[in-house]
């Protein structure tokens, strides 16, 4: 959609602007487009083992945030179960956030192995990207 711009007439009080239902109408259009892009964090707290995660059809993964909990986690990511072409496997210690800053496309589905602790993952998505 483009943006819905208010009519506020020619002069204050004129009428020739547009009505108040109008104009809060368009201002209702343009924040639900604006919130509809605001990435949504989904968080799998407390993590270990093999997982995975499905994305939403209409949405794309902006990034993933991994925190270490307990131990020093060993970390793989990849797009196949068992796969690692997303993050090869990873040491990550002392409790320092690993940020990965990629876009993948929607339906998918991220598979996870951590071995030796436990991690927070945050994955931020864009929700209607589509």
């Amino acid at each position: 959609m483009s943006q819905q711009t208010v009519n506020i007439g020619s002069a204050p009080n004129s009428g020739d602007g547009d009505p108040a239902r109008t104009a809060f109408t368009k201002c209702n259009l343009n924040f639900t487009e604006l919130y509809n892009q605001i990435p949504v964090p989904l968080k799998l707290i407390n993590q270990t083992g093999s997982f995975s995660q499905s994305i939403a059809g209409n949405s794309w993964v902006e990034k993933l945030i991994i925190t270490p909990q307990i131990g020093t986690p060993s970390i793989m990511i990849g797009t196949t179960n068992g796969g690692n072409d997303i993050l090869p496997t990873t040491l990550i210690g002392s409790f320092l956030p690993l940020l990965i800053q990629q876009y993948y496309q929607s339906g998918i589905t991220l598979y996870f192995s951590i071995t030796s602790g436990n991690a927070n993952i945050r994955i931020d998505q864009i929700p209607n990207f589509f």
